[in-house]
């Protein structure tokens, strides 16, 4: 995952693999305090799940996680993702 932020403007991208396939979006949104938000679209998706929706996600005090969830046509779930590397 690569944010870049401009003042409370924030840009996403990410890639991620689940069970081997693989998944790339982007988004735009903004960061207030250590909370950021975000609408995501899917530009490889993974067969039967949706292409939009909505992270809110929660940068941790010492910056490795962030945590919180996605919503998407009516439905909720947990996100999480950790630093890696540097």
């Amino acid at each position: 995952m690569i944010i870049s932020q401009d003042a409370e403007l924030i840009y996403v991208t990410h890639y991620v693999e689940f069970k081997g396939v693989p998944l790339v979006e982007y988004g735009i949104g903004t960061r207030t305090g250590n909370t950021i938000e975000y609408k995501v679209k899917v530009t490889q998706k993974i067969p039967g799940w949706t292409t939009e929706g909505m992270h809110t996600l929660t940068i941790s005090e010492d910056g490795t996680m962030l945590t919180g969830h996605y919503t998407s046509g009516g439905k909720k779930g947990p996100l999480e993702f950790k630093k890696a590397g540097k």
